[in-house]
């Protein structure tokens, strides 16, 4: 039996998630689904009775009815079902959820009306047999575990031979859903009182008859959670890991590396603990890698040492050197900000041994022989997705020897794809070139690492004393441990929230103030870090505190005044200024770097004790505090349009900042949002939900991008490369989340008709937006130039369906525009009441009429055009600035496309006009304009004015300096 290699101080905790649903097919067939029946709430409050008789719940059937109905509505309608019926109540849950459109819409009043009725005729409670049997713990052996896993395969596969496949369904439910039923079993029989020490009456009994969460029992939260309710808001504190102690003997000593690297670990006698179980297998071993870690757990520097094992193998032995012609290394970072991050600190380590680092992004591009000189490149996945697809790149692929992916559980996010294809594409290069690329994935604790690890081919055989690739290592790795705490806002409207949460930042500042300790509070816009800071401020100064937040020394250190005042005359920020004689900062990517690094060195220092900053500090430069605080947890994403929660990935990133190692022996880590958010972030903390792949929604773009590249020439072969994706892992495992009964997985073990049925789907897709042409008949694609000019520029599918219906080549300047900004890639820019009057002040100054103003397109041109014409610089509210540098960064590439789209159609004109905008875009000036616009920092404007209105640029190379002093009024001017 295959087992990884986990280091952890303590059981995993109980499985308390259930997945039951099923994902419609994009196509005509129907698949399998559960039956839809109609109840009556007499039924639904009888069953409940039932099952509290039955299993001896001291939740009344007529509360548990209620709550049923409850969750019902809710989006993780199964998760809850589950935390309030468990384990013994999965067949009620399966009858529930086929009868959810009439059970979910049952009143207050009929279940009442039907518990009354059943309190009729339901006989009174008997005393509990259960509680009368003493509890037992049974311990089984590797050996026993296996043998018992066996048997019930063979009663399963007897049972299937019968034609009774029923008693199946729950244990396929739960291995579904990502669970060891070795586990489940020992929980079935250990565990007899485990849903009473949990229930709903216990939360009653503590906090009398305020409200509960319902959803909260059996939530899986940490060993030590205590939840408490305070007038306003409802607290859950996660107390800090215990670290074991290990002796010096255990931790490897930095001698055991080879003498060129001590200059890597400079400072550094000895591995931490998680380095020192990595040593054998990241630095003398050539498997790939998996690391699950806490963030700050120093999985840094186990890349460090995959990183010098490639230099070791590759260094000249003569002069210490490593020719970057014959060695590639890709660091894959999920943020820019991030990546940036990796090149500062990898570069001042690396130098001593002339590695090269350099960072490619889409902020930072690298011409081929600056490539052809560096060793580590720093990019992110859509970045190495666009240069591996190119075809005129593959020299550089062939010097790749190790590709490190950070934060490789994004698999579950949006951009999870990028990660699936960038990875099947480098495996399966390995596989037909037969050279080696190792692939080393870091991640945090996530629930089914184990079917991470297969994605990425890592072996984790049981004989191996180093558990082969796989490692997950626990929260009490964590360098210095971390209290956690979870606080949901109750009140309701957002002003009152506001104001709630501004209290909780101000009484937990002072706390950690009055007890020595530094403080950061992130929130999620630039205003709203000054705003932040004057609130607290108030707070203090209503309270009397506000000395508390003052610099320590500055009442009696002169010197010190001196210095704060001296470093604070170089300041250009207003708010800096205000700010850091009252011992407070603000840090976001909006001030000028002189001023971030000024508030980053008086933060250091400790003249500044609360630090209200965003996230970027978060992703960028490494400044801890003792205490960190999220200040709400709504975002505006751009991409989407709209405010969205923030992510897990950005909530553990800012809580890695709490805790100085140097200084602390805990950190404190709070987050306080909404009372309806709260429970989604204490489960995405136990990670109960296994992550699936979200490949399906772009399979097309992706399948579009390997056909262009002349890696799948055929169906056969995209067949191939599918089973290569973290898609066809989970399908295997959890087959009714992909649209598939578990009849269709046995009767098709490699879900060849399933990857066939979706490649089908993608392939009509594409052949509909005339991006490839396909033979029904032999199965082979060809590819087209809409197909390739997709690709190249990372264009969706359903921005060429848009260019099929609306370019044509008598196309007007507005036109352009219009199809530009109508693109598939700003579909989610919406229009919002609160921008409505500055949208049409910008709109005014806007150079082309605007087509399409009330809907997304319109409001794309606007900020388009503004961003042209730089007058979005004068915007003033969050959203629209936000919108206007999505659509500047994306415009571009759109219309570059679109560039290229005319060309190979065969129209100049068109083509021109197109380009005209591109260049626009580019230069952030119009064509029509001069040149000069560029030097307006040395040139005044009214002198640009006159020669613009007065001469083209070619005529102003024939002027002497004496007609141009003429024609601006001044020779002066005429001189520069």
């Amino acid at each position: 039996m295959v087992r990884p290699f986990v280091y952890s101080q303590e059981e995993p905790p109980a499985a308390s998630f259930l997945r039951y649903d099923l994902v419609a097919s994009n196509g005509n067939e129907k698949i399998a689904a559960p039956v839809v029946k109609t109840v009556s709430p007499e039924w639904l409050v009888s069953v409940c009775e039932q099952h509290t008789l039955l299993h001896d719940s001291p939740i009344p059937g007529s509360e548990l009815a209620s709550s049923i109905v409850e969750s019902l509505k809710k989006d993780d309608a199964e998760s809850m079902l589950f935390n309030l019926l468990g384990f013994d109540g999965i067949e009620l849950i399966q009858e529930i959820l086929s009868a959810r459109a009439s059970i979910q819409a049952f009143t207050t009043r009929q279940l009442t009306r039907a518990a009354a009725v059943a309190s009729a005729t339901t006989p009174p409670r008997s005393p509990s047999i259960k509680a009368k049997k003493a509890s037992s713990v049974s311990i089984s052996s590797e050996l026993d575990q296996y043998v018992s896993k066996h048997q019930r395969k063979e009663a399963r596969r007897n049972l299937r031979r019968q034609g009774d496949a029923a008693a199946d369904d729950e244990q396929n439910w739960l291995e579904a859903a990502g669970y060891d039923m070795d586990v489940v079993q020992a929980l079935r029989e250990s565990n007899i009182d485990r849903k009473a020490n949990t229930s709903t009456s216990l939360l009653k009994e503590q906090f009398g008859n305020m409200e509960y969460d319902t959803s909260m029992i059996m939530s899986g939260l940490p060993a030590g959670a205590v939840k408490t309710v305070e007038k306003g808001y409802e607290k859950v504190f996660i107390p800090a890991k215990v670290q074991k102690a290990l002796a010096q003997d255990e931790l490897v000593p930095i001698s055991r590396m080879d003498p060129f690297t001590y200059s890597v670990f400079e400072g550094i006698t000895h591995f931490n603990r998680l380095q020192s179980k990595l040593f054998e297998a990241a630095y003398t071993s050539n498997q790939n890698l998996l690391v699950c870690a806490p963030t700050g757990a120093g999985k840094t520097n186990v890349a460090m040492m995959t990183i010098l094992r490639e230099v070791k193998a590759q260094r000249n032995p003569t002069n210490g050197r490593v020719d970057a012609g014959t060695m590639k290394i890709i660091y894959v970072a999920p943020m820019k900000a991030l990546a940036q991050e990796v090149v500062t600190r990898f570069s001042k380590r690396l130098r001593s041994l002339h590695i090269k680092v350099a960072e490619l992004t889409g902020d930072m591009q690298m011409t081929k022989a600056q490539i052809d000189e560096t060793h580590v490149i720093v990019t992110t996945p859509e970045k190495w997705d666009v240069i591996t697809r190119k075809t005129h790149e593959q020299a550089l692929l062939t010097q790749v020897k190790l590709l490190i992916i950070d934060e490789v559980h994004l698999l579950a996010d949006e951009r999870g794809p990028v990660i699936e294809t960038i990875v099947a594409r480098t495996l399966r290069r390995v596989e037909s070139t037969q050279t080696m690329i190792r692939i080393v994935g870091l991640s945090a604790t996530l629930p089914n690492y184990k079917d991470v690890a297969e994605f990425l081919r890592v072996s984790f055989p049981p004989h191996e004393p180093s558990g082969g690739g796989l490692f997950y290592f626990d929260a009490s790795y964590r360098p210095v441990p971390l209290e956690q705490t979870f606080v949901g806002i109750t009140d309701k409207g957002r002003t009152k929230q506001m104001a709630a949460m501004n209290l909780l930042a101000y009484e937990y500042a002072i706390d950690n103030i009055t007890r020595g300790h530094q403080v950061m509070i992130f929130v999620h816009s630039r205003k709203e870090t000054a705003l932040t800071i004057r609130a607290v401020l108030d707070l203090a100064a209503k309270h009397g505190t506000i000395d508390m937040f003052a610099p320590a020394d500055a009442p009696t250190n002169e010197s010190t005044a001196n210095t704060l005042d001296m470093l604070l005359t170089k300041s250009r920020n207003a708010d800096v200024k205000e700010f850091a004689p009252s011992g407070c900062g603000i840090h976001h990517a909006g001030m000028l770097r002189s001023d971030r690094n000024l508030t980053e060195q008086l933060f250091e220092n400790g003249q500044i004790k609360l630090l209200c900053c965003t996230a970027t500090l978060a992703w960028g430069v490494n400044l801890p505090a003792h205490a960190v605080l999220i200040k709400g947890t709504q975002i505006y994403n751009a991409e989407k349009g709209c405010m969205v929660p923030l992510s897990m990935l950005d909530v553990m990133q800012i809580f890695g900042r709490a805790g100085r190692p140097q200084y602390d022996t805990s950190g404190e880590a709070t987050i306080v949002t909404t009372h309806d958010q709260l429970d989604h972030y204490l489960r995405a903390l136990a990670n109960q939900a296994p992550i699936e792949s979200a490949l399906i929604k772009t399979l097309p773009d992706h399948l579009n991008a390997e056909i262009v590249s002349g890696t799948v020439a055929n169906l056969p072969e995209a067949l191939a490369w599918l089973s290569y994706t973290y898609l066809f892992v989970r399908m295997m495992k959890n087959p009714m989340a992909y649209g598939m009964s578990y009849d269709e997985r046995a009767n098709d073990p490699m879900l060849v008709n399933k990857r066939t049925e979706l490649l089908k789907q993608a392939i009509q897709t594409l052949e509909d937006a005339r991006m490839i042409k396909f033979d029904h008949r032999r199965g082979d694609f060809a590819v087209t130039n809409l197909g390739r000019v997709a690709s190249h520029y990372y264009i969706t599918h359903g921005t060429i369906e848009t260019f099929n219906e609306m370019l044509n080549q008598h196309m007007e300047d507005e036109d352009v525009l219009h199809v530009i900004c109508s693109s598939a890639e700003f579909e989610q820019v919406q229009v919002r009441e609160d921008e409505t009057v500055e949208l049409e002040r910008v709109k005014k100054s806007c150079k082309l009429p605007i087509k399409g103003e009330n809907a997304s397109s319109g409001k794309a041109n606007i900020l388009l055009q503004a961003y042209i014409s730089n007058t979005s610089s004068r915007l003033t509210n969050f959203t629209l600035i936000s919108d206007t540098n999505y659509v500047a960064q994306n415009g571009s590439r759109v219309t570059r496309a679109l560039f290229d789209i005319c060309l190979k159609k065969g129209w100049p004109v068109a083509a021109e006009k197109v380009l005209n905008v591109a260049k626009s875009i580019d230069h952030r000036m119009w064509w029509t304009q001069s040149p000069l616009r560029r030097f307006l920092h040395v040139l005044p404007f009214d002198a640009v004015a006159r020669l613009e209105e007065r001469y083209d640029i070619d005529t102003l190379f024939t002027l002497s300096v004496d007609e141009i002093g003429v024609a601006v009024h001044s020779p002066r001017v005429a001189e520069k």
